[in-house]
């Protein structure tokens, strides 16, 4: 889980820095400027415009959800979805009221943590049209509930949201209170991540029962999300969504903290019937065994990204700074644990390319300004990666389209390793 709640700014520029250093000393040129690509988000791959538009949700504690939540329930959400094309309106800013925003949070804390992509947070413009015109086709959408990491928010995956959007899909970001960054309502209110509270020293044990209810809170928000769904495509709440949504196709993608938030509320809610855990491994996974050894019955997919060289000087370097343990082999037993227990079966997906990291499945590696060609290029290269797995596998077993990447993956095993799992009862 990242402590940058705009991508890890540390470590990226770190490894910018000495790609950067090495290439200049190969050359000759140690002091001079070099070539830098400035930070910007991928077009949409899908055929359909996009749109998007942002709601305010907020339950009634007193009133019985349809999900069987009863908790308090607040949260903004963003929706991607497929539009009428339009050569007029102007796309929308990546992200709208900015200056509101910095206002509530406090332009250094916010200039700190974006880092490097700050001035593409404030300037940049993503492909989608702002309060478009639903997409007139008519037949109905299905979804994509989108739940983000630690310190971040759900527009910094709109690369994501925007490309499935233009594949026809529906997708729904949610900024969850409990661990976004900053959540910003319209009346000006503002809840900002608990840096105390999720730093506070405990034992073992009281940190797994801390993470377990920040998980079930979200968990909650997700159903919360889904009975508002069905609310606006009945009509009772306004949008231009009515009758256009396939509530029977709900899909779950969830990065980092996410992805726990995903296997749970698949675990606890029957209309999401796919889900994605996009690097969301410790050690464990924040979910009840079932008597037959299982965890969810939905199908799943596990997407993550490799921290150790399976060979190599460097992987024997990072093996040194963890002796007596191999930290990646630790994980992925744990990931083929859980993919095992999924009643539904599963996938593993490996990405092993250069500069892969925790935040490679977010915007903000390709929004920071200042890096080399080749860091942009392999940045680029590893959310199309991200965007094409994701599309297979929500197009195969949430739409029953063809999905052949999930068959034969055209890429050499150093760039993706796909693994398929089927449900091994205990």
């Amino acid at each position: 889980m990242s402590r940058w709640p705009f991508g890890s700014r540390r470590c990226s520029v770190v490894l910018a820095a000495l790609a950067v250093a090495v290439a200049a000393v190969a050359l000759g040129k140690l002091f001079t400027q070099p070539d830098v690509v400035p930070g910007g988000l991928l077009a949409p791959t899908g055929l359909r415009s996009v749109g998007r538009i942002s709601y305010h949700w907020a339950n009634d504690p007193a009133v019985p959800a349809v999900g069987g939540g009863d908790a308090r329930c607040e949260v903004m959400v963003h929706l991607w979805y497929p539009a009428k094309p339009s050569t007029t309106k102007p796309t929308a800013p990546y992200i709208p009221s900015f200056t509101s925003l910095q206002d509530a949070v406090g332009a250094e804390h916010l200039r700190d943590a974006a880092g490097p992509a700050y001035e593409a947070l404030s300037t940049a413009r993503t492909h989608a049209i702002a309060d478009a015109q639903l997409d007139s086709d008519a037949i109905k959408f299905p979804i994509v509930l989108l739940t983000h990491g630690l310190r971040f928010n759900a527009l910094g995956y709109t690369m994501l949201g925007e490309d499935l959007a233009s594949h026809g899909y529906v997708v729904v970001g949610v900024d969850h209170p409990a661990t976004a960054f900053a959540v910003l309502y319209p009346d000006k209110r503002m809840t900002q991540f608990d840096e105390t509270s999720w730093n506070e020293p405990r034992t073992a044990e009281e940190k797994a029962a801390f993470e377990r209810r920040q998980v079930e809170q979200c968990a909650r928000d997700l159903r919360f999300v889904v009975d508002q769904l069905q609310r606006l495509d009945s009509g009772e709440l306004p949008g231009p969504f009515q009758g256009r949504l396939d509530l029977a196709r709900i899909g779950a993608f969830g990065h980092s903290f996410g992805g726990r938030t995903v296997a749970r509320a698949c675990q606890l809610d029957s209309r999401i019937k796919v889900g994605i855990i996009c690097d969301g491994f410790g050690r464990r996974m924040t979910v009840d065994l079932q008597s037959d050894g299982s965890t969810v019955r939905q199908p799943m997919m596990v997407q993550y990204a490799r921290r150790v060289p399976p060979s190599g000087w460097t992987r024997a370097y990072a093996r040194m700074q963890t002796p007596g343990s191999d930290l990646e082999a630790e994980l992925r037993a744990a990931r083929a644990d859980f993919c095992r227990r999924v009643v539904g079966g599963s996938y593993e997906v490996v990405f092993n390319g250069p500069g892969i990291a925790h935040e490679s499945f977010t915007d903000m590696p390709l929004l920071e300004s200042g890096q080399s060609p080749e860091t942009h290029r392999h940045r680029k290269r590893a959310i199309e990666l991200t965007r094409s797995f994701t599309r297979a596998f929500f197009d195969r077993h949430l739409c029953d389209r063809p999905a052949p990447l999930l068959d034969d993956i055209p890429f050499a095993p150093a760039e993706a390793e796909l693994i398929r799992h089927v449900f091994a009862p205990r």
